[in-house]
């Protein structure tokens, strides 16, 4: 006797929206990001299945009814970006009061044709799993094999990488050493130039506290993970030797950098912050600061909306709710605003976190990669919460939002001017030894121009007249050279001073950039 086929596919169609959107954005998102979203749609889905079970009384068309109101909400969105850009006498496609009346009737008719229609529906179930199976499995493999990249080249760069220099032990209380990333960060003449704005007291506040501030001094590269994978390397990508066309490569690189290796076998700790950027969340260190310490924060399934989930309603029928600004409910403004007070949340825990380092016992090395000034412009100049429309659309601002852009940048850059002066501060008075600081940006604000984007922030707090071996044009790939060279006699000379700037869709295809 032939068995009747279980109809798997509704649960599978439910999955496949966000499977796909974890594909499409691999090494972006974690797939810890889509668990609730996949949750959420396999609840919804398998609840009209058995609603229309019970009110149909069969099975087979119960689950194409689901399939088809899956298929409706998860393309819409999809549909409409498609539109967005066509035009019949000069009237937009992509316009909800077009498509969504036609997707509303569209629903209905395939409503009235499951029910009424009397599909043959069981028959259709085998080739409705199969094809479902084949569409699940695409970006499955697309996941499956970047994550076995990933754990094969953290295996690599944990056994090779650059030969460790020769170093000696600082003594019995080495100085602890804070590398702080601040994303973006551009330097005092471009910020001047290109925003019209004075940078000089946050700089001058530094020099009193004995910084030495490089006032000519440029990123390596114009990409964060190229940038910090070049300075905790202490080399140029070229010389290297990584393979660099695999992107799964950097971010394990990045973590056994031979800096981070360096300084563990020397005996230090190694303290991370979450950051919110994949590249920079180092889970394995021996202390990582994070705001969510429970399973269930870690997967995700509690917390408010994340940058995946938002992403995913705005490809879905969400899109009509969020775009009709008059009817939009009070309810769905934290689909807007989650990722945003998410990265305001995250930046507040990293500037509160890095003045309580100090406090953990032994010495210690400190890794902090804050993404601001960088876009997404989320506080303002006294740290009130900033949400811009760009933002709440998805854009990077540009063209005649230029301003807007400025007055975004400048208002995160002044409290976060602040922020750090206060941290630094209580690092220096609450440290058992006079520690080192590098406070760097990986690179400068994005405005169009390769110059600007080269040039950046780099200030360095050297105790033991350590500044007497920088200078004004002192760049990253140097940075460590010079500590280990300072406090560890490891005898490392300077690299020349050289920018390369490459686009993201082709990231090494590097050109090099004049000084200046």
């Amino acid at each position: 006797m032939r068995r009747n086929p279980w109809p798997v596919y509704l649960a599978l169609a439910a999955v496949f929206p966000i499977l796909a959107l974890l594909a499409r954005n691999v090494g972006q998102a974690a797939v810890s990001d889509g668990l609730r979203a996949g949750l959420v749609s396999i609840l919804a889905a398998v609840t009209v299945f058995l609603a229309g079970w019970l009110l149909l009384k069969d099975l087979y068309r119960a689950a194409l009814l689901s399939l088809l109101l899956t298929i409706i909400v998860f393309s819409y969105g999809h549909v409409y970006q498609t539109l967005e850009g066509l035009a019949i006498a000069g009237v937009s496609l992509g316009r909800h009061r077009f498509l969504l009346p036609a997707w509303l009737a569209l629903t209905l008719v395939g409503c009235v044709l499951i029910i009424r229609g009397r599909p043959n529906a069981r028959r259709l179930t085998p080739a409705l799993n199969l094809v479902a199976i084949v569409l699940v499995a695409m970006p499955l493999t697309i996941l499956g094999v970047y994550q076995l990249r990933l754990e094969r080249t953290a295996v690599e760069a944990a056994r090779s990488g650059q030969p460790l220099p020769s170093l000696q032990d600082a003594g019995e209380a080495p100085p602890d050493i804070y590398y702080i990333i601040l994303d973006a960060y551009g330097r005092e003449d471009s910020l001047r130039n290109v925003f019209g704005y004075d940078n000089s007291g946050f700089l001058e506040s530094l020099k009193a506290m004995g910084f030495y501030v490089a006032d000519k001094s440029r990123s390596n590269y114009a990409q964060t993970e190229l940038s910090l994978l070049s300075s905790l390397e202490m080399d140029y990508l070229q010389a290297l030797g990584h393979d660099q066309c695999d992107p799964c490569a950097r971010a394990p690189r990045i973590r056994n950098a031979a800096t981070v290796k360096a300084l563990d076998r020397l005996g230090y700790s190694l303290v991370a912050l979450e950051s919110g950027y994949d590249a920079t969340e180092w889970t394995d260190a021996d202390v990582y600061l994070s705001r969510g310490t429970s399973s269930m924060s870690r997967l995700q399934f509690v917390g408010g909306i994340n940058s995946l989930e938002a992403l995913l309603i705005r490809t879905s029928i969400g899109l009509a709710i969020l775009d009709s600004t008059d009817v939009r409910p009070r309810a769905l403004q934290p689909v807007e605003r989650g990722p945003l007070d998410d990265q305001r949340e995250l930046i507040l825990f990293q500037l509160d976190q890095l003045g309580r380092i100090p406090n953990i016992p032994g010495p210690k090395s400190v890794f902090a990669h804050i993404v601001a000034p960088h876009f997404p412009y989320v506080l303002g100049p006294s740290g009130e919460a900033v949400i811009p429309d760009a933002a709440l659309a998805g854009e990077v601002p540009s063209g005649p939002q230029w301003h807007d852009e400025a007055r975004g940048y400048t208002g995160q850059l002044e409290y976060l001017n602040k922020r750090m002066l206060e941290a630094v501060k209580q690092i220096l008075a609450t440290s058992a030894r006079p520690p080192v600081i590098i406070l760097q940006g990986d690179h400068g604000p994005w405005v169009g121009s390769v110059p600007v984007r080269m040039q950046i922030l780099n200030a360095y707090y050297l105790p033991q007249e350590g500044s007497s071996q920088v200078n004004p044009s002192i760049s990253p790939v140097n940075s460590f050279r010079v500590v280990l060279d300072k406090y560890f006699g490891a005898e490392l000379p300077l690299l020349e001073d050289r920018s390369y700037y490459s686009p993201y869709p082709r990231p090494y295809d590097f050109e090099f950039v004049p000084g200046g």
